[in-house]
């Protein structure tokens, strides 16, 4: 048996720019061919998730300038996106 990874969808952005301290919304949507629970992580260098491991979230920055936003999708036996 082969565990394949799950696929992400679709991600959605409210906005490609903010000041700081605006508000960004996020949202992905994922799924696993095998069936398998999947986690959700989001990241970045800078600013603040309000719910890193939701599939919809709200990021702010703290500071001028452009920054790399990602997501990790996972299943429970290890595979990722």
């Amino acid at each position: 048996f082969e565990n394949r990874v799950p696929r992400i969808t679709s991600v959605a952005v409210s906005s490609t720019t903010a000041r700081p301290g605006e508000d960004i919304t996020l949202r992905v949507e994922a799924d696993d061919p095998d069936g398998d629970p999947i986690s959700i992580a989001w990241g970045s260098a800078s600013g603040a998730f309000d719910t890193p491991y939701a599939a919809e979230t709200r990021w702010q920055g703290t500071r001028l300038g452009d920054h790399e936003l990602g997501v990790v999708v996972r299943d429970d036996k290890g595979a990722f996106v």
